[in-house]
Parts: structure tokens; sequence; C-alpha cells
């Protein structure tokens, strides 16, 4: 039997709840991408950036030399980058990325061996990463376990399990058909290209024109408050998580194609470097907040510190140490023009 009492107080704090909901899902449009606080000091590093580039190295704007910026260093981790965005704006964290890449690289590299056509063993790849993210999204819903620890411990059984089925040896010589979705061109652009560019498309028009879009940022923002409104948050985060493998599965289809072959190891220690991306780009790492062209904007800020470092023959260990550095930089800029932004 239901409390009077408790349903005076649900009617009371309902309102509150709407209005904080409310002011989560204003505005999220691309116009507030450019105004957000994050995006001068993250665009002026990108500008300094790509001038100390060009300082120290005349060969960063060869043109073979941005191929391999945008199609080695930049690409393949934008669109993973956008899962763990997606991730990161519902609260939680993914760090089973990885080895969802390297279990659906040795599941395409054993459907390819045994005959299987190139399209079937891409489909069962994607169903595969698809069904990672959906068991991360049960153990942290269904199960309350904390997004840390459940996709830690099911990153690390994806990849035991790969490198058990692989006995950790590569599958080489893979079907022609097959090396097209990272090789080949549509009206000369690269496949990969065309991919990701519509990967990024519809996911900044779901999050920022749909009814869907508007529920990831009330989960993310306030769940008390989104559920007060009828959203069903975990529901919300179950999918996002579900499209959180999927995304790592493409990106691991693309991996494996450009490489010719397929690993477990793919994809090994990934997951640092799309928080940092993330981070740059101005999500917030408690939800809630964040965009996925910053996202994506942040991991071309790393592509290309990667790219010019190497250029100008920094040893590896430096570049993890700059880009920390950047972090902590990025983030101290970002703090500062809010702090003048509330001032103002």
């Amino acid at each position: 039997m239901s409390n009077p009492m408790d349903s005076q107080l649900d009617a009371s704090t309902a309102p509150v709840h709407e209005k904080k909901l409310r002011s989560i899902e204003e505005g999220i449009t691309i116009r507030n991408f450019w105004q957000s606080a994050y995006t001068p000091g993250l665009v002026l590093l990108l500008v300094a950036i790509v001038f100390f580039s060009l300082l120290t190295k005349g060969q960063f704007l060869n043109p073979d030399n941005l191929v391999t910026l945008v199609l080695v260093f930049f690409l393949e981790f934008a669109l993973v980058t956008i899962g763990m965005t997606l991730v990161i704006l519902v609260r939680g964290i993914d760090l089973s990325i990885g080895g969802i890449i390297g279990l659906v690289s040795v599941v395409l590299g054993v459907t390819l061996k045994a005959g299987i056509p190139t399209l079937i063993a891409i489909l069962i790849g994607l169903l595969v990463g698809t069904a990672c993210g959906i068991l991360n999204g049960v153990l942290v819903t269904r199960f309350r376990t904390p997004a840390i620890i459940a996709t830690l411990g099911s990153g690390i059984m994806f990849y035991g399990i790969a490198i058990g089925a692989s006995g950790g040896q590569p599958y080489m010589n893979l079907p022609d058909s097959f090396a097209w979705f990272a090789n080949g061109k549509v009206l000369g652009i690269p496949a990969q290209v065309i991919i990701f560019l519509a990967i990024v498309v519809i996911s900044h028009v779901t999050l920022s024109y749909t009814r869907f879009g508007r529920w990831v940022y009330a989960s993310g923002g306030n769940a008390t408050a989104a559920r007060f409104s009828g959203i069903q948050v975990k529901r919300v985060v179950l999918a996002i998580y579900a499209i959180s493998g999927l995304l790592a599965a493409v990106s691991g289809v693309i991996i494996c194609s450009r490489y010719y072959s397929a690993k477990g190891l793919y994809g090994q220690g990934i997951e640092l470097t799309l928080i940092t991306a993330a981070l740059l780009g101005g999500v917030n790492i408690a939800g809630g907040e964040g965009t996925i062209l910053g996202a994506v904007l942040g991991m071309l800020v790393i592509a290309i510190v990667q790219n010019g470092l190497i250029l100008a023959g920094v040893h590896s260990t430096i570049q993890g140490v700059t880009i920390g550095v950047l972090v902590i930089l990025v983030m101290l800029v970002n703090r500062f023009l809010a702090q003048r932004r509330v001032s103002a």
C-alpha cells in the first residue's frame, strides 16, 4: 500500500527534476559545440600542434604523410572514440573496447579462413562485437556492477578467448575481397573514410536532433530527473554499451582489412588513448556533457601529436609523456575558461 506522504513528495519534487532535465536537454546542437568553453583552448592547441609539426619537419604537409596521418593514426581510433564518448556521456566507462577488437579480429580470421563469404564473416564479427557490448550493458544495468570493474573484467575475458582460440598466432593472407574495406575506394575516396564519415554524421545527428539523443544526455546528466520524466535509463545505458561494442567491431574489421591479417592482440591498450581523446574534446568524465565532434577533434589532436613527434624522431616513451602533459594543460585551460565564463 502506497504512502500518501510519498506521493506528495514525488509530486512536489517532480517539477524540480523536470526543470533539471530541460536544462540538460537544451541546445544540444552543432552551434553549442563552437560556443563551448572547451572549444577555444582545444582549437588553439590544435593550431599550435600543427604549427609545431610544420616547424620541426617540413614533411608534415606532404600528401603521403597526410594520408598516413588520417588512415593510420586517426581514423580507426576515432571510430572507437565515438563509442567511448557515448559510454562516458551516460556516466560509464568501457575498458573492454580493445578486447572486443581483438576478439572480433580472431572471429574474422577463423570465419574467413574457413571459406565463409566475406560479407557474412563481417556480419558475424559485427554481431559478436554487439553481443560483447550487450554483455557489458547487462553487467552494469541488471547486476549493477560498477562499469570500470565490469568492462575491465570482460575485456580481459575477451582477450583470453581471442588468444586461446588463435593460439596467439595471426591469421595471414585473408581473401582479397576483405582488403577492400580498408584499401578500396569509391569515386576516389577511401572506403574506410566513407564508413567513418557516415558513422560520425549518424552519431552527431542522433545525439543532437533525436529523442534518443536527449535521453542519452539526460541519463548521464541526472538519472533521477530522467526517470521522473519517464525515460528508461537502464535501457538507454544498455543500448549505448551495445553501440560501443558494434563500433569496436567496425574498427576491428577496418584494422584487419588494412593489415590484411587478423590477430587477437589488435586493439590492446587502446582504451586510455580513447578516454584521453574524449577529455581533450571537452567530454565531461562525469557524464551528460560533450559532443561527438569534440571527441573526434580530440582524437585528431592526439593523431597530430603522435605523427608530428614521429616525424621529429622523438622516442615513443616521450610521446606518451607529451600527450599526458597536453591533457593536463587542456584541463587547466578549460577550467580557467569556465571560471571566466561564470564570472562574466
